[in-house]
């Protein structure tokens, strides 16, 4: 097998287990471009004059070279463009203001050391995820649909039910009303924006 293959090799195995964290779409572009350059790469191994030889190489090489380029400039503007999921509740649409609210994120931090402590931290994994950039990771209907519901959240979405399987503990309903899972949202942005800084 020539070390072109290998590669190709290779890269058919990572990416298909989201090595580039690429949508279903780009994903599908890649195993295309990857296919093409494996039916190219048969080509190296047959006998041809030296001259040509070297052309399929530096043509196989620069068509690799650009495509994967191509792929991974798409999938960065592809991850721009897609949406958080929102998660399953109450929460189904969430408009927030470019400007924090100091008093209702001072609100949601009496709220979170009151009922949330005791299962997480920011800085640490304990019995839940740590929270440090959970606004960057998650929707922010996700985040207060979690505090509102978590038992269906995580019966019906994905990712709740993968931290649940990690860390093997389901999140506790509070019972909380929607204003005090809004305070912790508005929390957790202070907290995240501070971090930025």
């Amino acid at each position: 097998m020539s070390k072109f293959m290998i590669i190709i090799e290779y890269l058919q195995e990572v990416i298909p287990i989201g090595y580039f964290c690429l949508s279903e779409k780009v994903l599908h572009i890649v195993r295309e471009l990857l296919n093409q350059l494996r039916s190219y790469s048969f080509n190296l191994g047959q006998p041809h004059q030296e001259g040509h030889m070297n052309k399929v190489k530096t043509s196989w090489i620069a068509l690799l070279m650009i495509g994967l380029t191509t792929v991974l400039i798409l999938s960065v503007v592809n991850g721009q463009d897609e949406e958080l999921p929102k998660g399953v509740g109450p929460i189904q649409e969430l408009e927030l203001a470019e400007e924090i609210d100091p008093a209702l994120a001072g609100t949601g931090k009496t709220t979170f050391e009151q009922f949330c402590t005791a299962c997480h931290k920011f800085d640490v994994r304990y019995v839940g995820p740590a929270l440090n950039g959970v606004t960057e990771r998650r929707a922010p209907e996700w985040i207060m649909n979690m505090i509102l519901n978590p038992e269906v959240m995580i019966q019906e979405d994905d990712t709740a039910y993968n931290l649940f399987a990690e860390y093997m503990a389901p999140m506790a309903n509070q019972r909380m009303s929607e204003e005090q899972a809004r305070a912790i949202l508005e929390y957790f942005r202070t907290v995240d924006a501070e971090l930025k800084e």
